[in-house]
C-alpha cells in the first residue's frame, strides 16, 4: 500500500513539472515576440534615410510585457529583453547581424534622449531618428 506521504510528494512534484512546463513555455512565447519586434524594428532603421552610416544605436525605453498577456510575466519572472537596458543593444546585434555599438558620449546620449522625451514613440514611423552615426529608436513605457 503506497503512504500518504508517497502521494503527497508524487503530486507535488507533478505539480512543480506542470509549473516549470509553464514558465519555459511563457519565456519562450516572450522570446519570439522580442525576436519579432526588434526584427520589424531593424527593418524600419534600415529603411530609414542615413541608414548606412549608423554604427551606434540607442534604444530608449521599452517595458517588460507585451499588452497581450502572459501568465507568467511577473516582477522579473519571465520579462522582456526590451525592459533593461543592457539587453536591447546586444538583442539589436543578435536579430539583425550589424555590428552595432554602444552610444557612450554624454552630449550624444543627452540629444538622443530628448528626441525620445519630445518624439513620437514606437511603431510610428517617427519614433526613429538617426544623427550623425548613431540612431535611436524610442519605444513607449508600458507599466
Amino acid at each position: 500500500m503506497v503512504s500518504a506521504a508517497v502521494v503527497v510528494v508524487s503530486v507535488v512534484t507533478v505539480a512543480m513539472i506542470g509549473l516549470n512546463n509553464q514558465v519555459l513555455t511563457d519565456q519562450l512565447r516572450l522570446n519570439i515576440r522580442d525576436r519579432d519586434q526588434m526584427d520589424y524594428i531593424i527593418s524600419r532603421l534600415e529603411a530609414t534615410p542615413g541608414f548606412r552610416n549608423v554604427s551606434r544605436l540607442m534604444i530608449v525605453g521599452g517595458s517588460w510585457a507585451y499588452a497581450g498577456p502572459i501568465l507568467t510575466v511577473q516582477g522579473d519572472l519571465n520579462s522582456s529583453a526590451f525592459v533593461s537596458d543592457w539587453s536591447k543593444l546586444p538583442l539589436a546585434v543578435e536579430i539583425s547581424g550589424y555590428g552595432f555599438q554602444t552610444v557612450y558620449a554624454p552630449a550624444e546620449v543627452s540629444t538622443l534622449h530628448g528626441l525620445c522625451a519630445t518624439g513620437e514613440k514606437w511603431p510610428s514611423p517617427e519614433s526613429i531618428h538617426i544623427v550623425g552615426q548613431a540612431a535611436v529608436v524610442c519605444i513607449a513605457e508600458i507599466r
